[in-house]
Parts: structure tokens; C-alpha cells; sequence
């Protein structure tokens, strides 16, 4: 087989009679491969067109010879080698480098391997043409691996990447001087296309406690990430630092929110961050969050498929939903904290955003062995942290959140909150474990309304306490001549508003509750044109031992 070898170093030039050699600043090489080994200009100015989701067929069939072109060292030291029309090697020599391309794909059956120094190396690798990134084939390094293409990243269906770590942006690292210096990375150059993507549709595996990064003003999950005890974020913003040794959610903060809302090539609005796919990350962190600009009004977080982050050992998973104050999370998938083991608890779940809704579909799971998780959906208990408040939050019927204790320990925690409105109706199981333990804590508050016609469950088996579920709205009215004063609006969060003082419970509800939970009704905290009052029109009874309490700022 024919071997064409080009070696770049970034501080010196040098020939040899079968290489051709760059240096710092050099133009781009000639492109790589035979004839058919980049996909053509006019296949690729045709899938800018149609959008990062628009690949078909025949442009996979296209780049089924492409390899990256025109790579030039800039950073650290080197060599790129391409053995025939069908594998390139990267061989660095130094802990950290960079090298910047014409275009960076990989065809169907092509292979790019990176070969580093150590599992810390890191490889920053930025496209400077105009040509957005098609990986169809396979990747692989013993390092991390950064990859920047302005125009957009895509992973196609067959794509298979195997590395330490992985992260793909469109912001640009605008000074790769102080990347080269070691810490943390700034994606601080956001790009000039607002709906480029960075979207996968294949399998992108991390070593063990690894990061995987997709980040852009649209970033979207629809294949398989696989990072256990590791860290997987997916973040819809301009710009951005991470943190490659950071721990949990300290290795990535949003820089510039997104300043206008991504379409594609029909003018559709696009998620900011998405998942339709699988991502298992056991013992890990995943984190699938957006910041939109005030004018940004279709700023959606949209989370469905299936989401893993069970507890190892004992090391209990944490997943994040999040958006800022004008971004909407949508939550419809199945979101798995669970500890499975004797042992083990559940771990943690965040959700919150200015609008939350959590679908008919969603299933999120923290139940534990040794005792429940927590799930925090708007906020923390009666709105004080550890996380933003929603201002509407809406549960649908048919949405099962789970924070049980499986074997033996108490129930863990679930909040459901809303500066604004909350709209519950789902069901929500905190229960102690079989073998012993106490029910669990669960809240269902709007600070100013609420709009309550749910299942709750924090029973304890004999000898043990049932747990407390606390309703917490500004003023609320215990009657059945109605639902709720509250809109009806199927508990959309962008419409959902009050329309009078006092929310409105079901006596007939309060009674369903009282069997599985005690129940603390609580105005005390009267907020917006709320008295913090408590108005009982209709009997209450249910024959159990649990109990129903009030707390009232007026009689």
C-alpha cells in the first residue's frame, strides 16, 4: 500500500524524500486521498441548505472516501499520517495541541485515530473551512479529543467514537495560546451561522469517569452516549468554558446566551438542547441545559428518550434539566437515578427553567435500595434552592415521578414548585422501604397558585411513619363546586395564569390523599394580592389514622 506521510511540528520545518513538512503558520496542506476523497462543494453547500439534519443517503454515500483535509499543526507537536484513501493517524507528541483544518470528516468505512501521549492529552482540532463536519465513520484516541467547526458537527448513524473525552462546539477557541497553558478551555468566539448544529445520531463511547460535551445554540442527542462514572452535557449557548478536570456541573458554564432562536432549512424553530436518544452515564452526571437571550422565544429544552445515570457502588447519579428565564424544559422521556442494590440509594433529579413541563410520558425514577432519591422539579422546598425557581410549572396526568425506598430506608424527596402557577396532576411515590424505613417528604406548591388533581403515595410499612406532603399556594378554597380557579389550559406553562385570589382544591381530593400521606394544606406564606388564607367549604372524611393540618394567616 501506498503511504504519503506529512509530519508538522509547530516551531521548526524540516523535508524528507516521502514527507512534506509544515510549520507554524503554514499554508494548508494539499487535500489528503484519490480521487473521490472529499465529499464535492456542491454536496456539501447542498446539506448546509437542507440543515445538519438533512444528510441523505447518497451524501453519506458521497463521503464514504472523506478524511479530514488541510491540517496544519499550530500548537504542540504532531504528525498526521494518511495510509491509502481510508485511515489518518494523528500521532501527538505533546500533552496538548492543536491543529487547525480545512475540513474535518469522516466517511462511511474511514477511520481517524488519534494517538496522545496519555488519557490527560488533549487534542483541540478546529475547522477552518466553511463545510460543516460529517462523521460517518469511525474516531478514536486514547486521549480527549475537541472538535470546532463553526458551519456544525454532525455524527451520522454508523458513527462510532471511542476516546477519553469528547467535546464538539461551534464556538471557536479564539485564543488556543492560553488552551496550551493547561486548564480550563474557552469556547469564547460564538459563530456567525445562528442555526448551526451539533447534532448525534450515532455512538459516541467515553472511557470511564470521560466527558462528552455537544455544544451550540442547537444541540441535540438522537443515538447512544455512553460515559459511566462520567459527565455528558448538552448545552444549547453561544459561547462557553469547560472545565476538562472539573467535577459534576462545575466543567461547563455558559458564556453568551443564544441571541436567536436556531431554524432549520423550513424555517422550524429547533430545541437549544435536546435528547430523543440514550444516554447512559452510570454513577455519573448528565446535564442538559440551554440559555436563551429575553428575546428568544421559542428557547426550548426538549428531554425525552431514555436517560441513565443509576447509582455504582455508592455513588449516586445526578441529572440536570435547566434553562434560564426565557427558556421553556419539556420533559417526556425516562429520566433513571435509581440505585438497584440493597445498598444504595437513589440519586438526584433537577429540573427547572422559566416554564417547566413535565409530559404525560415521563417516568423519572430515583428510587433506591437504602432509600429514595430527590427530585426537584421548579425548585427546592417551598421555592428556597438549591436550584432556580420556575415561574409555571405544570405536571400532566399520566407523568410518574418515583423516589421510593426499594428494600430498606425511608422514602426520598420530591418538590414540585412555581413562583407563579403550578399544575399537578400526575403521581408521585415516596414510600419506605418494605423492609423498613419511614415515608418519604413530598411538596406541591405554587407560591401565588395551584392547581392540585394528583396521586401522592409516602406510606410506611407497620411500625413505621407515613410521610408529610405539603400544598402550599397564596390563598386556596377546599370546595367541590370546582377543579381549580385556575385557567384551563391543559397545563401548557406558557399559559397557565391565575384568574382570581384563591386557588381552588377538591374536598374529594383532599380525602383520596389522606389514606398515603399526611397532608399539611399551608397559606401562611400569602404571597402576591394573597390574605394567606384557608377557606373550608365542604366535609372532609377519611377513615385513617394520618393527619390533615392547616396553617392560615386569617381565619
Amino acid at each position: 500500500m501506498s503511504q504519503r506521510q506529512v509530519i508538522a511540528r509547530s516551531r521548526r520545518r524540516a523535508r524528507a524524500a516521502a514527507s512534506i513538512v509544515l510549520d507554524r503558520g503554514a499554508a494548508p496542506a494539499s487535500r489528503f486521498g484519490g480521487r473521490g476523497a472529499l465529499l464535492s462543494g456542491t454536496a456539501l453547500a447542498a446539506l448546509v441548505a437542507c440543515g445538519l439534519f438533512g444528510f441523505s443517503d447518497r451524501a453519506l454515500a458521497q463521503a464514504g472516501a472523506t478524511l479530514p483535509t488541510g491540517g496544519v499543526v499550530v500548537g504542540g507537536s504532531a504528525t498526521i499520517t494518511q495510509s491509502g484513501t481510508s485511515q489518518l493517524t494523528i500521532n501527538q507528541t505533546t500533552d496538548r495541541g492543536v491543529i487547525d483544518w480545512r475540513s474535518f470528516s469522516i466517511g462511511q468505512g474511514n477511520r481517524v485515530d488519534f494517538i496522545q501521549p496519555g488519557s490527560t492529552s488533549v487534542t483541540l482540532n478546529r475547522v477552518t473551512g466553511p463545510d460543516p463536519s460529517l462523521i460517518a465513520g469511525r474516531l478514536t484516541a486514547n486521549g480527549q479529543i475537541v472538535l470546532i467547526n463553526q458551519a456544525g458537527v454532525m455524527f451520522a448513524g454508523g458513527a462510532q467514537v471511542n476516546v477519553e473525552s469528547l467535546i464538539a462546539s461551534t464556538a471557536n477557541v479564539a485564543n488556543p495560546q492560553a488552551f496550551m497553558a493547561g486548564g480550563k478551555i474557552a469556547f469564547d468566539q460564538a459563530g456567525a451561522n445562528p442555526n448551526a448544529r451539533i447534532v448525534n445520531d450515532g455512538t459516541i463511547t467515553v472511557r470511564d469517569g470521560g466527558l462528552v460535551a455537544l455544544l451550540g445554540p442547537s444541540a441535540a442527542n438522537n443515538g447512544v452516549i455512553n460515559a459511566r462514572l462520567g459527565r455528558v452535557t448538552i448545552g444549547g449557548a453561544e459561547t462557553f468554558t469547560v472545565d476538562l478536570n472539573g467535577d459534576g456541573l462545575l466543567n461547563f458554564v455558559v458564556g453568551k446566551p443564544v441571541s436567536q432562536t436556531p431554524r432549520d432549512a423550513d424555517g422550524k424553530a429547533l430545541a437549544l438542547a435536546s435528547n430523543t436518544g440514550t444516554i447512559n452515564a452510570n454513577g455519573g452526571v448528565v446535564a442538559i441545559t440551554a440559555s436563551a437571550a429575553r428575546g428568544v422565544v421559542d428557547g426550548v429544552v426538549n428531554v425525552q428518550g431514555q436517560i441513565n445515570a443509576r447509582t455504582v457502588t455508592n455513588e449516586g447519579g445526578v441529572i440536570v434539566f435547566g434553562g434560564g428565564e426565557s427558556t421553556q424544559v419539556n420533559v417526556g422521556g425516562t429520566t433513571d437515578v435509581s440505585g438497584a442494590g440493597a445498598t444504595q440509594k437513589g440519586g438526584t433529579v433537577s429540573v427547572t427553567a422559566s416554564k417547566v413541563s413535565v409530559q404525560s410520558t415521563a417516568r423519572i425514577n430515583a428510587n433506591g435500595g437504602a432509600g429514595g432519591g430527590t427530585v426537584l422539579v421548579g425548585g427546592g422546598k417551598q421555592g428556597a434552592g438549591p436550584i432556580a425557581n420556575a415561574k409555571n410549572t405544570s405536571v400532566a396526568k399520566g407523568a410518574i415521578i418515583t423516589a421510593d425506598a426499594t428494600y430498606k430506608g425511608n422514602g426520598g424527596t420530591v418538590i414540585i414548585w412555581a413562583d407563579n402557577t403550578t399544575v399537578f396532576a400526575g403521581t408521585i411515590s415516596a414510600k419506605g422501604g418494605p423492609q423498613g424505613g419511614h415515608g418519604g417528604f413530598a411538596e406541591v406548591s405554587g407560591k401565588i397558585y395551584l392547581s392540585f388533581d394528583g396521586v401522592v403515595d409516602l406510606r410506611a410499612t407497620d411500625g413505621f411513619q407515613t410521610g408529610t406532603l405539603l400544598l402550599d399556594p397564596s390563598d386556596i378554597t377546599i370546595s367541590n363546586s370546582a377543579d381549580s380557579n385556575i385557567d384551563p389550559s391543559g397545563g401548557d406553562p406558557n399559559t397557565i395564569t391565575g384568574t382570581a385570589n384563591a386557588s381552588n382544591i377538591k374536598a374529594s381530593t383532599i380525602e383520596g390523599l389522606l389514606p398515603t400521606a399526611n397532608v399539611i394544606v399551608d397559606a401562611a406564606g400569602g404571597a402576591g394580592a394573597g390574605t394567606g388564607s384557608i377557606t373550608v367549604n365542604e366535609n372532609i372524611v377519611a377513615a385513617t389514622t394520618n393527619t390533615l393540618t392547616f396553617n392560615a394567616l386569617t381565619d
